[in-house]
């Protein structure tokens, strides 16, 4: 079992920290895991197939004006009639954590959620209208071959496809092996009715076991790893992202414009993914309703195949709280 740890972070400048890491290490009111890194998810673009599709710098969307989902398929229709296919690889073919990850901040955007506040209840909140319309949203993407269900590999990189949902880790790569690819980030899409922009959250995070002798001494570690300079240290030379607001203002000239874009969006508007006791088996059923919605000809009913994963979900929160 893990400590808590709010009792030996009075003195860590907790207000320093992005909501992020203290959403996601925090369970019942009490903090038991601090995030060293964190993370974010944009979608990039190719530069040059946007002004060949005709899409002009003057559309292109901001963090203070991104797009409404109605205003992304509309450039998603303007690429697929120049490029004669899918335009956007959302990574929708991956059957694990990304899905989760990547995908949740449509359905908090549109006011959605995958579980309740205290993370007991699913039911209600994974089946609700709100939540119903943004999977509506993504399996519309599908439908209309703006996304692939089997994307080409490594597509965007080859400049298949002009956009591609995915975090830091990718401008890595594509400096390294794809340095002819021009490409900028853009921010999520947001819900046409709430217009709330929301982006993805979550990294490696360090704890202490009750059982330890030495509560002291592990948690001046824990703070020595996540005060502003290591923090620096740590995203400079793995290309992740800051987790405390000194950092990101310390080190925002040194990264290149699409961290740069990343770090303010996760500043503005990351969310961690929910605190649940049952995360392993909520988070398997959000990624089989991914699945099952993009076969949209077999699963048309996009409020059917989401009370079916609901019951799932709750089945496995309520066994995990008995």
């Amino acid at each position: 079992m893990i400590a808590p740890l709010d009792e030996y972070l009075e003195d860590a400048d907790m207000d320093d920290v992005l909501d992020s890491i203290k959403q996601q290490g925090t369970y019942d009111g009490k903090m038991y895991a601090f995030g060293f890194s964190e993370s974010n998810v944009g979608i990039y673009y190719n530069k040059k197939m946007f002004k060949e599709a005709g899409i002009s710098e003057a559309e292109i969307p901001t963090l203070e004006k991104p797009w409404t989902w109605s205003e992304f398929n509309q450039i998603a229709e303007k690429l697929q009639k120049k490029y004669d296919g899918p335009v956007f690889d959302m990574q929708i073919a991956n059957k694990d954590e990304m899905l989760t990850y990547g995908y949740t901040p449509f359905v908090w955007s549109n006011g959605g959620n995958v579980v309740n506040e205290d993370g007991k209840k699913a039911e209600g909140y994974f089946d609700s209208k709100e939540t119903i319309e943004a999977f509506e949203f993504i399996q519309n993407l599908v439908k209309k071959d703006y996304v692939p269900i089997s994307p080409i590999e490594k597509g965007f990189e080859t400049e298949k496809y002009p956009m591609y949902l995915s975090g830091s880790w990718t401008m890595a790569d594509l400096e390294e092996n794809y340095k002819d690819v021009d490409y900028g980030i853009l921010p999520y899409p947001v819900s046409d009715k709430t217009k709330k922009l929301v982006s993805p959250t979550g990294s490696w995070q360090l704890g202490m076991t009750t059982s330890t002798k030495e509560k002291e001494a592990s948690a001046e570690f824990i703070k020595f790893a996540t005060n502003t300079e290591s923090s620096k240290i740590i995203s400079l030379s793995n290309s992740v992202l800051p987790i405390r607001n000194s950092t990101i203002e310390l080190i925002k000239d040194d990264v290149n414009d699409g961290m740069k874009m990343l770090m303010e969006q996760n500043q503005i508007s990351g969310q961690a993914r929910p605190v649940v006791v049952a995360y392993p088996q909520v988070s398997r059923a959000f990624q089989q309703a991914i699945q099952d919605i993009s076969y949209f000809e077999e699963n048309p009913d996009v409020s059917k195949v989401l009370k079916a994963r609901t019951k799932e979900m709750q089945q496995a929160i309520d066994n995990s709280i008995k």
